[in-house]
């Protein structure tokens, strides 16, 4: 034992550090790496020298961290170490290949990572870039050190080599208290009210801050670490400064204030408060040579900061700094213990982002320096930690604000905007008339419709445009009377013959008393008929109302009603038209006795065209008022991107009480080509949709995604294809996130057809923006949920819920302006006001807020994220369903999803993913443990849904979208295995029993999650030691982190066989009962021979 000097007990900081390295065992996690630039002819040997004195002074620098075999973690401190000190030599590598050969010298430095029972915890290397030009990287565990110390480090390892290479004597160093005395002094810090404070402090918290930049990603993928700064300009720093002596206040806090507001922006739900981290030096200051003492004397404290928007700038301001002053009086608390103070569901973070100020002592970091003939410039510090974004400003000659992000979840594209937003905010901060905080989260960091790229180029107007959708008709009617229009079965309808029995109708219903403008309602089927009937209540000068006749008579009642309906087109006199009022008028119905040379009356741009009816939030209809300059628009804006003419075939796929009929019977009739009328049970029969689309040569085709994955699986089982003719597949009426494409691009490819998803809604005409879909933006995205850019004359806005711009890649609520807004909704003043609001950018212009989200991408375009009543909270934790299926629909054997939460309990709400198999309702079935595995390894593990249940179709609702109601009523297989069952098996008994031994528990289902149940960091050691020593030896912390529950961890042992396995006997492994320091050292010596 003669090598070990001191063995104690780990801060409590220490210990969440130690947790995370080894629970997730990535070993590049918490290596800070520090570099400098050494100028002059250096004396290598002396530096080594000099390096090897200074980790024989300081016991911080010869310590390992034991945590296996012991219930918690101690430190050992052992009298001498080896101090790895290697050299690179890059004189012989090019100078512009030199950068990548030294990011390469790193990369792998720090993959090498460190085993804290290894001392020492770090080392050197040194790299010869040329004769007068060495980088030094100094490469330690945070476990030891932190930045202050790291400082005085660095100066005392240059002091003394310039006192080896000039032959002087060692310098007599300031003495500092030993790293022991500093625990035990932390220890007897905690404060009385400690727990008072931070449960005043931290009450009511929650729900943290989310930026919606971080997407989750596979848990188990090497660690992708990236820094940004931005140097900041000395007027702009000087600016900062001066707005915090104007407000009383440090610069420090005004960093800290724009972070915040950071932070509040770029989280899509616009939250009222943020909780960050902030790091903070926790040091005995009135202890002689505490400021010199080296090791890790910092703490990560949650600060709370308030965004009361009527707030003076100032108050604000000072109310932050009040709170770091507060919270400088109860520093050092155990960060394990903030989560008993706060409503965070178990296994949530306190805090994903940390703010780290740096401030050291006057030395090497804080200025360049020269040493002994050689110049040193501290170059930064790279270091990855557990949080997914760390923000701070840097020590150095140059003031610039730094940001380190793990790049699996924060693309490292994003950082740029992220710093040059912080900057502006903190420029707005410093703005003598920014007054409140209101002003401070003004729409800082999002794009104005002027600076939005242009995503392709307008075309020059064309000959097909202009007027209402009638003009259109009446051109193609005089310019080709005999080509054919419509197409049903065996009938076809030529554009004179459509004409004419239009005109018939149109002048029956004038004779019968028709206005202009007036409702009139439309019965019909699928057929010929069905067009005729369009366009003769629009020759008449009224808006057609569609009453679907296999919706039900109760709604037929309630939209006749309500929309004033007194005349009803049918298309046949036999056609039942229970519960409707009114005078009954067929297509063909000479009855009336009209005038057939009686003149029409005009159909202005403004005049009424339709009215749909569509599903209210409160179970009732509401009608949404369309004219016929919104149609009209709706076709202009396609046309550029469609080039639609008369050689073109159109199916008409939907029914005509679903507005996607629109725009299929328009783009054929307004620009002379051939409308397919598809009978309904053809168009929910893939394989005979498939063979009509194929046999017709259709060339537009129209369908809401879950249709087409059912056209898919049919094109997949037809060797002839689709055929030659097709050449825009167009999709709309839900999002395309979830049917598999890639097999369809392979075998046709981008161009023929092109794939285009339309984001549209009936308030707004239909159509709203175009996208084409390409194997680029399915690679890039891993969704095709792009909805790409407006249509001209169409504008989106996305804001937040305080009705603020978003930045980019930050989700807001869909807001649509311009020529497809609807006049409103029949009879509802109230409700056409909440929907339809001012636009406050442009002076009598409206918006309609849509309820649906979605974020701008760099590139101008738009990313369809999900309905924002859509969001379920799971543990507290925010989830989008739409994520969930994303990721899921890649497995290859699932063919299409759908994920819902069901409720299994008053406070039991989960996902369950419903699944169709790849290959058709006949394929085997995707195991189910299989794809949540595959989630699991990809998405957190509240994204993960309890059940996946295979189904051999999604339902569908009569206009072609998935029914996600009818999949909540579906009846579940095991629905009662989750939590609080009581463990079964002998393994799960024992399992249980020493979870209920660590957390003190007289009950623990074999669901429960180990951190939904009141365990933490320290408490998974204890438990690891617990099962250990129940004859499980083998078992690892990373096993038990990516197990946490009774059953999983009773079925990885089971699974291990008795091989592995010492059996259900066994002694755990107990400090309270035994020599605590015996064990440790027993330990460590076995870990060091076993290296031997």
């Amino acid at each position: 034992m003669s090598e070990v000097e001191d063995i104690y007990p780990v801060t409590p900081m220490q210990a969440g550090l130690v947790f995370h390295c080894v629970a997730e065992n990535q070993r590049g996690l918490y290596v800070v790496q520090m570099r400098f630039d050494l100028v002059g002819p250096l004396d290598a040997e002396a530096l080594r020298t000099s390096w090897r004195a200074t980790v024989a002074r300081h016991e911080a620098l010869r310590t390992a961290v034991i945590w296996d075999g012991v219930t918690r973690p101690v430190q050992a401190v052992l009298r001498t170490v080896e101090l790895p000190f290697i050299t690179h030599d890059l004189r012989g590598v090019d100078a512009a290949a030199q950068p990548d050969s030294v990011a390469d010298i790193m990369r792998a430095d720090r993959m090498h990572g460190y085993d804290l029972a290894e001392a020492p915890l770090m080392r050197v290397l040194l790299v010869r870039m040329s004769e007068e030009r060495h980088l030094m990287v100094w490469s330690h565990h945070h476990v030891i050190l932190d930045g202050w110390s790291a400082a005085l480090v660095s100066d005392e390892v240059l002091d003394r080599y310039a006192r080896i290479v000039r032959g002087e004597p060692e310098a007599v160093q300031p003495l500092a208290p030993s790293f022991r005395e500093y625990v035990s002094w932390q220890a007897r810090r905690t404060e009385p009210d400690d727990d008072e404070f931070w449960s005043r402090e931290l009450r009511g918290y929650g729900t943290p801050v989310h930026l919606d930049l971080d997407r989750p990603t596979a848990t188990v993928s090497e660690p992708d670490w990236c820094d940004r700064e931005l140097i900041v300009a000395p007027g702009r720093l000087d600016a900062w400064r001066a707005a915090a002596r104007r407000n009383g206040v440090t610069l420090s806090t005004v960093l800290q204030a724009g972070w915040a507001v950071l932070l509040a922006r770029h989280d899509s739900q616009a939250p009222h408060e943020v909780v960050y981290g902030v790091v903070t030096a926790v040091r005995d200051h009135e202890r002689p040579g505490g400021d010199r003492m080296v090791g890790l004397c910092v703490n990560t404290l949650p600060m709370r900061i308030s965004l009361a928007r009527e707030q003076s700038c100032q108050a604000w301001l000072r109310s932050i700094q009040q709170t770091q002053a507060r919270t400088a009086q109860h520093d050092a608390v155990n960060v394990a213990r903030f989560r008993e103070w706060t409503q965070l569901p178990a296994g949530e973070q306190l805090f994903r982002y940390i703010l780290a100020i740096e401030n050291y002592p006057q030395g090497t970091l804080a200025a360049d320096t020269g040493v002994a003939g050689v110049d040193v410039r501290y170059l930064g510090v790279h270091e990855a930690t557990n949080y997914a974004l760390t923000a701070g400003m840097p020590v150095g000659a140059q003031p610039r604000l730094k940001l380190s992000a793990d790049a699996r979840r924060i693309p490292r594209a994003h950082l740029d905007g992220l710093l040059r937003a912080w900057a502006a905010i903190l420029d707005r901060l410093a703005s003598p008339d920014c007054a409140t905080v209101g002003a401070v989260l003004a729409d800082v960091g999002s794009r104005t419709p002027s600076s939005r790229p242009a995503v392709r180029p307008t075309p020059a107007p064309v000959d097909a445009t202009g007027g209402t959708v009638l003009d259109r008709f009446a051109a193609q009617v005089a310019r080709q009377p005999d080509a054919p229009a419509v197409l049903y079965g065996e009938d076809t309808h030529t554009y004179r013959e459509l004409d004419a029995r239009s005109l018939a109708l149109a002048r029956r219903l004038v004779a019968l008393g028709a206005r202009p403008g007036e409702c009139v309602g439309l019965v019909s089927g699928r057929s010929a008929a069905l067009v005729v009937a369009v366009l003769g209540i629009l020759r008449a000068g009224c808006a057609y109302v569609p009453l679907d006749p296999t919706h039900p008579v109760a709604r037929h009642r309630f939209i006749a009603q309500d929309a004033g309906v007194r005349l009803v087109v049918v298309d046949s006199p036999e056609r039942p038209i229970d519960g409707i009022d009114g005078r009954v008028v067929a297509v063909d119905d000479d009855a009336a006795g009209a005038d057939q040379n009686a003149a029409l009356p005009p159909v202005a741009e403004g005049q009424l065209a339709y009215v749909i009816y569509t599903s209210g939030s409160t179970g009732t209809p509401k009608g949404v008022l369309i004219d016929h300059g919104n149609v009209a628009a709706m076709l202009d804006s396609t046309y550029r991107h469609g080039q639609f003419d008369e050689r073109d075939v159109w199916t008409m796929c939907h029914s005509y009480a679903f507005d996607f009929s629109v725009f299929e019977l328009w783009g054929a009739l307004a620009y002379g080509g051939r409308l397919l009328v598809v009978p309904a049970e053809i168009s929910r029969a893939p394989d005979a949709l498939h063979e009509l689309v194929r046999a017709q040569g259709v060339t537009v085709f129209c369908q809401t995604p879950s249709a087409f994955g059912g056209f898919i699986t049919a094109d997949a089982r037809s060797a002839s294809g689709v055929g030659e003719a097709l050449r825009l597949v167009l999709f709309g009426g839900e999002d395309l996130g979830t049917i598999g494409l890639g097999s369809w691009l392979c075998r046709y490819g981008e161009r023929r057809p092109r794939l285009v998803n339309l984001y549209g809604i009936t308030e707004t005409t239909v159509h709203t923006t175009w996208h084409e879909v390409t194997g680029d933006t399915l690679s890039t995205s891993g969704t095709t949920s792009r909805i790409g850019a407006e249509l001209d004359g169409w504008s989106v806005r996305l804001l937040d819920p305080a009705l603020r711009s978003v930045p980019d890649n930050v989700a807001g609520e869909i807001f649509v302006g311009g020529a497809g807004l609807a006049h409103g909704y029949v009879g509802q003043a109230g409700l056409t006001a909440q929907r339809f609001v001012p636009d406050p950018t442009t002076p009598g212009a409206r918006l309609y807020r849509s309820g649906d989200r979605a974020r701008r991408l760099a590139d101008g375009t738009l990313e369809y994220v999900g309905r924002a009543d859509a969001q379920v909270k799971i543990r507290g934790i925010r989830i989008e369903p739409g994520e969930v299926e994303s990721v899921l629909a890649k497995h290859p054997a699932v063919e299409r999803c759908v994920v819902v939460a069901r409720r299994f309990g008053p406070q039991d709400l989960r996902l369950v993913a419903f699944v169709v198999a790849a290959g058709g309702p006949s394929a085997n079935d995707a195991d189910e443990a299989e794809l949540r595995a595959f989630i699991q390894d990809r998405l957190p593990a509240a994204m993960v849904p309890s059940m996946v249940v295979a189904v051999p179709s999604l339902p569908l609702t009569p206009s072609g979208k998935v029914d996600r109601g009818a999949l909540r009523d579906v009846e579940l297989p095991s629905a009662g295995r989750f939590e609080g069952t009581p463990a079964r098996t002998p393994t799960e008994r024992a399992v249980a029993a020493a979870w209920r031994s660590v957390l003190g528990a007289a009950h623990v289902g074999v669901e429960d999650n180990f951190f939904d149940v009141g365990g933490h960091s320290l408490l998974m050691f204890a438990l690891l030691q617990n099962l250990r020593g129940a004859g499980w030896s083998w078992l690892s912390m990373v096993e038990l982190f990516a197990n946490p529950t009774v059953a999983a961890q009773a079925t990885l042992i089971d699974a291990a066989g008795s091989a592995r396995s010492g059996g259900l006997a066994g002694q755990q492994i107990d400090e309270e009962r035994g020599d605590a320091r015996t064990s440790a050292l027993l330990n460590l010596r076995a870990q060091r021979e076993g290296r031997r």
